[in-house]
């Protein structure tokens, strides 16, 4: 009887660890709209479904606001500062676990070289990954993908002369 215990308890904590681990490596996919934000040009902090951006020198406007945007547009990293240094948006995922997967929806409107930059940064702000308009960062409208997301990425960082964001996808 006390193998039978023994066996059983055994058998129920093996389940508990293995529920927990998965649970904690598996990422349920979530799209996140940066469209109508209302977003003035400065440097600003905001959520998008529990997720936290920083923003520098960045632009958006508000759903149905009559100005020069639509009310659809996304961010708009278009005004460098003084030392010619470019607009920024940057997505905390410091606390993501088990993230395989982010594909960006934007409008780059740049076409020099490095114009539009999409980083991978660690704890330690070094680039993990690193995309610009030479590499996988096409003009006009697109979807920018990346893969294989090191699982110590701790935020993801789009800078830009002249590039709207509209969304970013978590899978």
């Amino acid at each position: 009887m006390k193998t039978f215990f023994l066996i059983a308890s055994f058998f129920l904590c093996f389940i508990a660890c293995k529920t927990e681990n998965g649970s904690q490596t598996e990422f349920k996919a979530i799209t996140l709209d940066l469209s109508g934000l209302g977003i003035e040009i400065d440097d600003t902090t905001f959520s998008v479904n529990n997720f936290n951006f920083n923003i520098y020198r960045t632009v958006s406007t508000n759903p149905g606001s009559i100005d020069e945007y639509d009310s659809n547009d996304g961010i708009l990293l278009a005004y460098p500062d003084r030392n010619l240094n470019p607009s920024t948006l940057e997505l905390d995922l410091s606390s993501v676990k088990g993230l395989s997967k982010i594909t960006i929806l934007m409008f780059n409107n740049c076409g020099q070289q490095s114009c539009t930059v999409v980083q991978t940064l660690n704890r330690k702000r070094e680039v993990l990954k690193e995309l610009n308009d030479n590499l996988k960062v096409p003009i006009g409208s697109s979807e920018v993908l990346i893969e294989n997301v090191n699982s110590s990425i701790s935020a993801l960082k789009i800078s830009s002369f002249e590039t709207t964001v509209y969304s970013i996808k978590l899978e």
